[in-house]
């Protein structure tokens, strides 16, 4: 079972930060995402 997001801050360099509940929290670059059209509004 994987935990809850709490928290995501976005970053200007297409990253962001995640926190969960458990107290973990991860860097995750997301700027490969652009390729696939994830940003798009």
């Amino acid at each position: 079972m994987f935990p809850k997001v709490v928290q995501v801050i976005p970053m200007e360099d297409y990253t962001v930060y995640v926190y969960f509940e458990d107290g973990k929290s991860g860097h995750y670059d997301m700027s490969q995402m652009i390729e696939k059209e994830a940003f798009v509004v």
